[in-house]
Parts: structure tokens; sequence; C-alpha cells
């Protein structure tokens, strides 16, 4: 019974695991298509100054995204990780709020 508990706990959580990822690479996806849109554009020389600016300044926003998102693979990876040690400590939760 206990057996059979654990293996339907421990495959919800791989199930939870798998979406959180799908999730996270298809997010990735969208600004990496827009990148790789811009990039093109600015290769093929199409765009005036102004507007080479403001896909240089697009290409760079969306580069802040896809590594803020990797940031967050990267630390969901650490916490699953057998080196990860919890560190707690007093905080003013009036302070946070």
């Amino acid at each position: 019974m206990t057996s059979k508990k654990i293996e339907e706990e421990n495959k919800r959580y791989n199930q939870e695991r798998s979406m959180l990822f799908a999730n996270i690479a298809h997010d990735i996806k969208t600004p990496m298509t827009t990148i790789m849109g811009f990039l093109k554009a600015l290769y093929d020389d199409v765009a005036n100054e102004a507007e080479k600016k403001e896909l240089l300044n697009s290409i760079y926003e969306k580069s802040k995204k896809v590594n803020e998102l990797l940031d967050l693979m990267f630390q969901y990876t650490k916490l699953n990780g057998l080196d990860f040690e919890l560190k707690r400590q007093e905080t003013d939760v009036g302070r946070i709020i």
C-alpha cells in the first residue's frame, strides 16, 4: 500500500516537473523567434536607422526575458538537487508586505 502511494506521488511529481519545463520551453521559444526575426531584418538591411535602434532595443529586452526564464529553470533544477540546503532566517513580514 505504501509503495503504491509513493509510486503515485512520484508519478505526479514527474508530471508536474515535465509540465513546468514544457511551459518554460514554450515561454523561451516566443522571444527567441522574435529575436531571430529582428536579427534577420537587420542582416537583410531592411530597416532604416530609427527602426534599427528599435529592433536592437527589442532584441535586448527579449534576450533579458529569455535569460530570466533560464535562470528560473536553473534555480528550479538546483532546488531538486541533492546538495541543496534550505537556509532559514527570521524576517520582518510587515516590512515585506
